[in-house]
């Protein structure tokens, strides 16, 4: 199994000249797992990322018809708009949350108790706070990490999580802070909690860079 970070997320903040806010190329980050069982994508992208999601999945040798499932973090359209892209994947939400947009024969349903296992060595975990029906994915069993910038980390005896929204180096170096796009900031800090509690070596979050700080060490997040 090998992992690719095709996307980076970012924030891309403007003022235009209204004064009014813009983000004209923000996107959630977006991940490609190569597995026994077919090609994973985990989170889509927004609009404004489509060209550069579908050019850098073409220089891996992956059109959108090759998805084989897409697994969302949530359903924020900095994250999932591009689903649309993949009509051969099977995708995978917390179906309560997408019963009104798709028919449910588009979607299983995640909502489980634990860490189900979706496929082999992918594994699903309920991190609510940012968004009311937040996932994050652990990974392990990978030999490699191939970043947005081409870096290459080696992953075996290494578990990875591909946190979405749940977590990143904000939410770490928070230190009991109000913690900025969470509908819910006590919940955000007891789902970051759950993610640490499982021991990453690396945290691929929906915006930002790798995190790849020892994070057993870390203290819980207050």
């Amino acid at each position: 199994m090998k992992v690719y970070q095709v996307l980076e997320g970012r924030h891309d903040q403007v003022i235009n000249k209204a004064g009014l806010k813009e983000f004209p190329q923000h996107t959630g980050s977006v991940t490609l797992i190569h597995a026994s069982e077919g090609k994973v994508l985990i989170d889509t992208g927004s609009r404004a990322a489509w060209p550069e999601v579908k050019t850098n999945l073409a220089n891996l040798g992956v059109l959108p018809d090759d998805v084989d499932y897409v697994f969302l973090t949530h359903l924020h359209l900095d994250h999932s708009f591009n689903v649309s892209h993949f009509t051969k994947a099977r995708v995978f939400a917390w179906a309560h949350e997408w019963s009104q947009t798709v028919t449910k024969e588009l979607v299983k349903d995640l909502n489980q108790s634990g860490l189900p296992e979706i496929i082999p060595h992918i594994m699903a975990l309920k991190a609510p706070g940012h968004d009311e029906c937040m996932n994050s994915f652990f990974v392990t069993n990978a030999e490699t990490l191939t970043l947005y910038n081409k870096d290459v980390i080696n992953l075996e005896g290494k578990k990875l999580c591909i946190s979405g929204d749940a977590l990143n180096q904000a939410v770490v170096d928070s230190e009991g802070k109000k913690l900025p796009y969470t509908y819910n900031d006590q919940l955000y800090r007891q789902s970051a909690n759950a993610l640490l509690s499982e021991n990453p070596d690396y945290i691929l979050p929906g915006h930002g860079p790798l995190i790849s700080k020892p994070l057993k060490g870390w203290p819980d997040i207050a």
